[in-house]
């Protein structure tokens, strides 16, 4: 029936958008499609669900309502069960979207903040201001003369949610906190984001108050514990790498159930409360202009999850560095220059500063491999001519070479990660977006380079393999430290 139903009404599509002012730079996005073959009746049909969508976390612009892959991974069980109940309604009403929907849902969100903030460690008169601006939002909608007043209204919300999240993404709820108390806003961010634009807030007395929104759980033993955004983040990551079979190689079935059961735990909410933050506008902020806005992207610095401090991966990057230098090749940890995660060239590996954990030991397999594969004289440069010419040879364009290059290296930094037992969650996520960006099948040139990908790997494993009692020193070390 849920298959059925996705297929008649509302339906997810993956698409290939170009980034603005490139020629063949693309990523991947899933659109919410209407089956409509009229394209403004579809979007008409889209924008009925706009507030239940848009509080499942997709983002509106003109041609309907999308989200990024990455995202759209951890959420896909409970997005596919939404469109299959907003499908189901389309369906019992003859095909034809509930015209009430928006209205309801912005109603119910004012009403859940209204109750938040109720127990919120906010001073009286801010929970006044923001208490009678939700009233008034909600008394406007309530006495409006008819449908279309009220349609009109709740889609200047929409707007105002569209041009905030150009710059900074919001929470449905804490976009009407936003609105409610400063209407006019453009670009909302924290104090901290201003600063790191080089901005600072003028007036911090005249901050916009949205909820961070603390969950709190029974742990084990009973007592109530916050279930705080890094978990939440970590819980997902864990659930990815579970459903894509890229767990390390040493975890048992009893650690994945126990594993489970703790998520299963952590997410049985307790009750969730109002804690409050406080946020800056634009024109509440002076310094350097910000850039121009671009066409959102998925962010590949931020593949990697939540693993710079796994003592795994710091270890084994002491011990690549070391195995390097014996190559003659130096390895540095400089700034990046055009926020490049690592390069190599004429005998030497940057992994630019402040990368650490899992990510830097990838980045230096990676960095390793380009090296042995793509630097002329090296002893696996030879191989990787053959193929060029054999995939095309002067047929291939800059961007295949460029992607092609870029998988080889990758997949031999993900087959060294999972030989050492760190995490290769990214690892899919990258071979999606070199795809995207430079056209060419990347299962496929995988497979092709499955050969050069083994031999480079065994060549840097036997290298390492002279510090392999050092490395389980430095291992042991690293896990005695204390947190900070």
């Amino acid at each position: 029936m849920t298959k059925k139903l996705l297929k008649e009404y509302l339906q997810p599509k993956q698409e290939k958008w170009k980034k603005r002012g490139t020629v063949n730079d693309y990523y991947t996005v899933q659109i919410i499609h209407s089956t409509l073959s009229d394209k403004k009746e579809g979007q008409q049909e889209i924008y009925k669900y706009s507030g239940r969508l848009l509080g499942a976390g997709f983002k509106r612009n003109a041609q309907g309502f999308w989200m990024y892959d990455n995202i759209f991974l951890d959420r896909e069980d409970r997005i596919m069960k939404l469109l299959a109940e907003i499908n189901k309604e389309i369906h019992e009403n003859g095909g034809v979207g509930v015209s009430d929907d928006n209205y309801q849902a912005v109603m119910n969100a004012i009403e859940e903040t209204l109750n938040q903030i109720k127990g919120a460690k906010l001073p009286v008169e801010d929970e006044e201001k923001i208490r009678n601006r939700l009233e008034d939002i909600a008394a406007s909608l309530a006495d409006s003369v008819n449908e279309r007043e009220a349609t009109q209204f709740i889609e200047s919300l929409f707007n105002f949610s569209d041009k905030l999240s150009e710059f900074h993404e919001y929470s449905f709820q804490n976009t009407l906190l936003i609105y409610a108390q400063e209407p006019n806003a453009t670009r909302v961010a924290a104090k901290s984001t201003w600063k790191s634009f080089n901005r600072e807030v003028i007036d911090i007395n005249k901050s916009i108050t949205i909820n961070c929104n603390n969950k709190y759980y029974r742990n084990a033993r009973g007592y109530e514990e916050e279930y705080k955004p890094k978990q939440q983040k970590a819980d997902n990551q864990w659930e990815i790498m579970l459903q894509q079979g890229t767990l390390p190689s040493r975890t048992t079935p009893s650690q994945i159930e126990s594993h489970k059961k703790n998520i299963a735990m952590r997410r049985n909410i307790h009750k969730e409360s109002f804690d409050p933050c406080p946020v800056y506008d634009y024109s509440n902020t002076t310094g350097d202009e910000l850039p121009e806005p671009q066409q959102q992207q998925t962010d590949i610095t931020n593949i990697y999850g939540d693993n710079n401090n796994d003592p795994n991966a710091n270890a084994l990057f002491a011990i690549a560095k070391k195995s390097l230098g014996d190559e003659g090749i130096t390895v540095t940890q400089d700034p990046a220059t055009a926020g490049e995660r690592g390069w190599s060239r004429n005998g030497q590996i940057n992994v630019s500063s402040g990368v650490g954990g899992t990510e830097a030991a990838s980045i230096i397999f990676d960095e390793w491999g380009h090296d042995l594969l793509h630097h002329q004289g090296n002893i696996f440069y030879q191989e990787a001519e053959k193929y060029f010419k054999a995939k095309g040879g002067s047929n291939l364009t800059s961007t295949h070479i460029e992607q092609i290059k870029r998988v080889q290296a990758q997949t031999v930094a993900a087959v060294l990660c999972k030989f050492y037992g760190l995490p290769t969650s990214f690892h899919p996520k990258y071979m999606q977006l070199l795809q995207a960006q430079g056209g060419l099948e990347s299962k496929q040139l995988i497979l092709e380079n499955l050969g050069t990908i083994r031999d480079v790997s065994n060549h840097i494993v036997n290298k390492i393999k002279k510090y392999e009692s050092e490395f389980d020193t430095t291992q042991h070390q690293t896990q005695q430290q204390p947190e900070q």
